[in-house]
This record gives structure tokens, sequence and C-alpha cells, in this order.
């Protein structure tokens, strides 16, 4: 959406606030920064509950301390998409702090499922560790779920931080849309949609 505006001229006194773990995890964060320095209108708050180092910005979950740095938020169209819970704290905040109700607008998020038949045993390797995996769930999920550190952030396909390189094997991918033509030819597939349906090496892309 912000690029949407940006490319029309009407990146005009908009709030960016996105909420995620560690730094490692912020999607596109250079492109926002270059986008912020195009914009100086451009508010861009990141929140981080896992910060590390010496971040400077927004920590913890977000609360009301967080809501002081949108300016004139009653005035303000709000759109908010994320994993169920989020949402609805997010709402909840926003209406009792005085966005009225017909200017909230939300998305449902989570990971598309596709049907990949029967079960299956497979196995997936990455990162010279070899994990026993099913076709029941994603790449993602086996590995994170391995202690194989895999960056992600929306788990939806839509922000394209989970990029990996399948270099051997099939999965069936439930969404593409955050590919490249350029990323589809060299073999990149996103993690938290693509379904093992054979064993696979993965290396990160």
């Amino acid at each position: 959406m912000v690029n949407y505006l940006s490319e029309n001229k009407q990146l005009n006194d908009v709030v960016f606030y996105h909420q995620c773990s560690s730094q490692q995890d912020i999607p596109n964060f250079a492109q926002l920064e270059s986008l912020k320095k195009s914009h100086p209108s451009l508010q861009l708050h990141i929140a981080l509950t896992k910060p590390e180092g010496e971040w400077q910005g927004l920590t913890g979950r977000f609360d009301e301390q967080h809501l002081s740095v949108i300016s004139n938020l009653n005035e303000r169209q709000v759109f908010v998409c994320g994993p169920q819970a989020f949402m609805e704290s997010a709402k909840n905040q926003l209406i009792k702090n005085g966005l009225p109700p017909l200017q909230y607008h939300q998305e449902a998020f989570g990971a598309a499922k596709v049907d990949v038949g029967e079960y299956k045993d497979v196995y997936i390797v990455m990162d010279d560790k070899e994990i026993p995996a099913t076709n029941q769930n994603t790449l993602l999920e086996h590995l994170t779920n391995n202690g194989v550190k895999v960056n992600n952030s929306c788990r939806a396909g839509v922000c394209g931080a989970c990029k990996v390189i399948l270099d051997e094997g099939e999965v069936v991918q439930a969404t593409n849309s955050a590919l490249t033509e350029q990323d589809k030819a060299a073999g990149i597939v996103l993690a938290c949609c693509s379904t093992p349906i054979t064993d696979v090496v993965l290396t990160s892309a």
C-alpha cells in the first residue's frame, strides 16, 4: 500500500506501524527507510518484542504508548493486518483511544492451505540438518519447530521475508505472490506457504 501511494504521489501524512520480533524480522526495512527519506511526511514506526543491541525504536507489544506516537488518530483511516489476536487487541485499543469504528479496516491474515492428499513422511535438509517432516505442514513450521532459524514475518506469503532456495525435491505453494519472476527462475520458494511433497533440500535465499 505504501509503495502504491508513493508511485501515485499520494504518500502524504501516512503512519506506517509494524510489529515483529527482532531487527532481522523486519520485512523490506531498507526499502521502508528509502521511502522515509523520499517522503518526509511518512511516519515510520517499528516495534520489536525481542530487540537486540542498541535498538532505539519502540519495544514491546502494541499498547497505548505505541498509540501515542500516532498524531490525529481520530481523523485517520486505519488498515490493520495480522494474526487474529493482534487485530482484536489493536481494534479495541484504537477505538478506545478515539478512532471512529467506521474508520477501522482489517484484513484476515494467515497461511493459505492446500490439499496435498494422503499423509506422507518426508525429510527436509537445511544447513546440514536433516529434519523428519510430513506433507501436512509447511516448510516454515517444520524448520522453526526443529530449531532452524528462518526469517519470517507475515506467515501469509505477503512479505517475502521467508524466501528459501529449493535445491532438490518438490513443494506445493499455496501462494507465491511475494516472488518475482527472477525469484521463481532461481528456485526460490516461500517457506510459510510451501508444503513438501517429497524429500527436499533447501538453502537460505
